[in-house]
């Protein structure tokens, strides 16, 4: 499946923004609540964040971006690790998202959420990690994000595609959403 290129800011309508705006609003909020509502597996060496999946709404439109990376950061204040996982954590999935929201073709898109993990990756050499365990961890999470957002996440987005809600966003004005 792929998708057409790019987003731009000129040209939006003050209608559109503010749909835009209350999107975002809205994505955020949904990471937050999904992060904290299973918080023990949304933190630490072994998890899984459900939230990710929301990442794929950047590859829809680019213009969610700003609304999955804020929900990343808000939700990432609840996080064990404290500051270190609110800035790496968040450029993490601002990676992820700016990355797949270029990416044009889906099984393109499905490999980036993992790639991103290596920023949280870093997290535990910022924390003292040693390298073995920067490995070690590294790969538990990027194998869990990579069930979620590739194996679960691809297939969830090719099934709703051509959902009459999405369609319908095309059609007012969301020209952006790819398709």
């Amino acid at each position: 499946m792929k998708k057409k290129n790019g987003a731009s800011w000129q040209g939006l309508t003050k209608e559109n923004a503010l749909r835009l705006l209350i999107v975002n609003a809205i994505l955020a909020a949904l990471y937050v609540v999904i992060t904290l509502a299973i918080a023990p597996l949304s933190y630490g060496p072994i998890q899984f964040r459900f939230a990710e999946l929301l990442t794929w709404t950047a590859w829809l439109n680019p213009y969610c971006v700003p609304g999955v990376t804020i929900g990343c950061f808000l939700a990432n204040i609840g996080s064990p690790f404290g500051i270190v996982d609110m800035i790496f954590g968040t450029a993490g999935t601002l990676f992820t998202c700016v990355m797949m929201s270029r990416s044009r073709h889906i099984l393109v898109a499905a490999i980036w959420p993992t790639v991103g993990i290596l920023f949280v990756g870093l997290e535990f050499v910022v924390l003292g990690g040693w390298q073995a365990a920067f490995i070690l961890e590294t790969l538990q999470i990027m194998l869990s994000e990579f069930l979620l957002t590739a194996v679960i996440g691809a297939p969830l987005i090719r099934a709703i595609y051509k959902h009459p809600l999405v369609l319908k966003l095309r059609k007012i004005g969301f020209s952006t959403i790819r398709g």
